[in-house]
């Protein structure tokens, strides 16, 4: 994860990389117990923040920058067909990529404080 402000913009962006190994599943068509690994996991994320005034940010956001198809794991049919296979189906993520817009207001007595290094 990182972060780099640009003074003379007012604006915050940043990029975050999250990897994970496959997971461990037991399939069915195979002899064992979590004897099958899915793929490993990747999400690409950016986001950018722009100090509207000392109390009011706007933020967006947007992960798996790069579309990665991620399988998060695998159901099998409860029954095998008639070649003695169960059939699967992939479990992935609901959308290929997630977009957040945000508007964050700071209210305090103190006008000089705002939620930009909070984010």
């Amino acid at each position: 994860m990182t972060k780099y402000f640009i003074s003379d913009w007012r604006t915050q962006v940043g990029a975050t990389y999250n990897f994970s190994s496959g997971r461990s599943f037991t399939n069915p068509n195979t002899t064992g117990f979590l004897n099958d690994k899915t793929k490993s996991f990747n999400d690409l994320s950016i986001n950018f923040a722009y100090l509207i005034s000392q109390q009011k940010i706007l933020f967006c956001s947007v992960s798996n920058v790069l579309g990665f198809n991620n399988v998060l794991d695998y159901q099998y049919a409860n029954s095998p067909n008639t070649n003695g296979v169960f059939n699967r189906r992939a479990i992935t993520q609901p959308a290929k990529r997630f977009f957040f817009v945000g508007f964050f207001w700071t209210i305090s007595e103190n006008k000089q404080k705002n939620q930009l290094e909070n984010l």
